[in-house]
């Protein structure tokens, strides 16, 4: 299994809205989450965007490609947006590719400053070369970086918990432990999951000792 990090730029962005955001001081494009190429044409885009979200609401709420428009504020200057929109045609050439070549696209996909993404794909040599001949002669399509699968950080995490750790940690996210305020207790983590509330603090401690030695830098290691 292989990865390829790449960068890619059509010279008149991959559409008017994405452009505006790209081009706007007060807004900065961030990541697109997820992407789906719907039977119709259009797409539904999951949009991370940091910033004046006001301002980029306006100039997606307002486009006359938008079908659907819902802005999700996660803190006072980032934000998630769901767009229903009109695919461009260099949009839905790169969908299709995903769709057609046996390849898999690791979200997020990075945005980049100059109104580009940066993607990676995973798949075999021959499926991740194809999908690289498929792209649209406009695209500018650079290779970045091309080698072994890499998991990301968060898969080295979530991988290296035991199935307990994983159901425990699952239910805090879902019920809100590591949310501020809590939103539910070691007690009630417990009755969820049918086990001791001395066995849920176990499992937190030791999620929370991998998640620490995962994540933090090289330069605290003791080792």
């Amino acid at each position: 299994m292989r990865q390829a990090i790449l960068s890619a730029a059509p010279p008149e962005g991959f559409h008017p809205i994405d452009r505006a955001v790209a081009e706007d001081p007060d807004v900065r494009r961030r990541s697109i989450e997820a992407i789906s190429l719907l039977e119709d044409g259009t797409c539904v885009v999951l949009y991370w965007v940091d910033g004046d979200l006001d301002r980029a609401a306006e100039i997606t709420r307002d486009h006359p490609g938008v079908h659907e428009f819902e802005l999700h504020r996660v803190s006072d200057d980032s934000g998630l947006s769901f767009v229903h929109l009109d695919a461009t045609e260099v949009m839905e050439a790169l969908l299709v590719i995903t769709r057609r070549e046996a390849i898999v696209v690791r979200p997020p996909i990075g945005c980049l400053p100059d109104g580009g993404v940066r993607v990676t794909i995973v798949g075999t040599d021959g499926a991740i070369s194809d999908a690289v001949e498929a792209a649209p002669d406009s695209l500018d399509v650079r290779l970045e970086r091309f080698g072994p699968y890499e998991p990301s950080t968060e898969e080295d995490f979530f991988a290296s918990l035991t199935s307990r750790q994983r159901d425990t940690f699952t239910a805090a996210m879902e019920l809100g432990y590591y949310e501020v305020p809590r939103r539910t207790t070691h007690e009630e983590l417990a009755e969820e999951l049918g086990v001791s509330r001395s066995t849920v603090g176990e499992h937190l401690r030791k999620i929370e000792a991998r998640a620490l030695s995962t994540l933090a830098p090289a330069r605290f290691s003791t080792e």
